[in-house]
């Protein structure tokens, strides 16, 4: 068995008042290759003339460990693959821990129509690790970041055909593992874009929406919006019909207690990623996609006042 050492030391300068902590915090990590490096905490915690600027912070150090290993182990693992990697870069999450609402940790990580083991997605991460890169990566999120409230982002969930029913099920079997595994998992993030396309039915939605919450999860509707391109030209018609469609599966979904966040996926339709397609198949297109809560005037449209009516109604039961 390796033994690993590092030598710190601080010396407390005796012209300085420690008992009102007005002394430097500098001080030195000495490895037994020989290097030395000077470390001090940031300033944004310990403020001028406490701290050395020129010190290597050590909360930053510590992600920057994780990293590097994360980083040694990904590039051996390449190489095994066959793969060559010439260069590698990562852009810690450290960085910003603590100041957003949420990550999400993996997205979309099942996909049976690739028809691998247990229903999930195929891609680089999968033929490297398999399916425990989900845990790997929950797992290095929570030594990064500690108060963020960390996702599993998965759609087509809503979809109560084959597809549906399969994700559905590969996510409770994934939420478990994750769980079992002692993993921190806050909350699994469904998303919303409503197909009419697709069988739906709210009381299976909504049993699978409990045996979530069961496993101690909060639920996320994310990327929520509706496809139109199945309803009418007329858009008075068009946006009465994505009203109801979206009202009937908040208002379904958002008895279920843990079900704690909505996001849309974007607000304006001229920002919808249907528009972007739209336009990107014909320039000239003049049946736009409408599948956000505002125009692309930025006015209130009846999906605004449908969701609106749908959180009104959750607020009062």
């Amino acid at each position: 068995m390796s033994t690993y050492t590092a030598t710190i030391r601080w010396a407390r300068d005796p012209s300085t008042d420690f008992a009102k902590g007005q002394y430097s915090r500098a001080h030195e990590w000495s490895f037994d290759g020989g290097l030395t490096v000077p470390a001090s905490p940031s300033p944004h915690i310990v403020p001028a003339p406490w701290n050395d600027p020129n010190g290597v912070d050590p909360e930053e150090a510590f992600v920057a460990s994780l990293s590097s290993c994360h980083m040694l182990f990904f590039v051996d693992f390449a190489r095994r693959a066959g793969l060559v990697v010439d260069s590698y870069v990562d852009e810690v999450m450290g960085r910003y821990a603590g100041q957003f609402q949420s990550w999400d940790i993996v997205n979309e990580p099942f996909w049976p129509d690739h028809k691998a083991p247990g229903g999930y997605r195929l891609g680089p991460w999968y033929d490297l690790f398999g399916p425990n890169y989900i845990k790997r990566t929950f797992q290095r999120a929570g030594s990064a970041d500690k108060r963020t409230k960390f996702v599993l982002n998965e759609a087509h969930a809503e979809r109560d055909d084959n597809t549906g029913k399969q994700i559905r099920a590969g996510l409770l079997r994934l939420v478990d593992e994750l769980k079992d595994a002692g993993v921190r998992l806050d909350a699994v993030g469904l998303q919303g874009h409503l197909q009419p396309r697709y069988p739906h039915d709210p009381g299976r939605f909504a049993e699978f929406l409990h045996a979530l919450a069961d496993r101690g999860v909060d639920i996320y509707l994310t990327e929520f919006d509706v496809r139109d391109d199945t309803f009418p030209d007329d858009i008075a018609a068009r946006d009465a019909l994505i009203a109801e469609t979206a009202e009937k599966y908040l208002n379904n979904a958002l008895r279920v207690p843990a079900v704690k966040v909505v996001i849309a996926w974007e607000l304006a339709d001229n920002y919808s990623f249907y528009t972007d397609a739209a336009k990107k198949k014909d320039p000239l297109a003049q049946r736009l996609p409408r599948p956000l809560p505002f125009d692309s005037s930025m006015q209130k449209k009846p999906l605004w006042f449908a969701m609106a009516r749908a959180f009104e109604n959750t607020r009062k039961s």
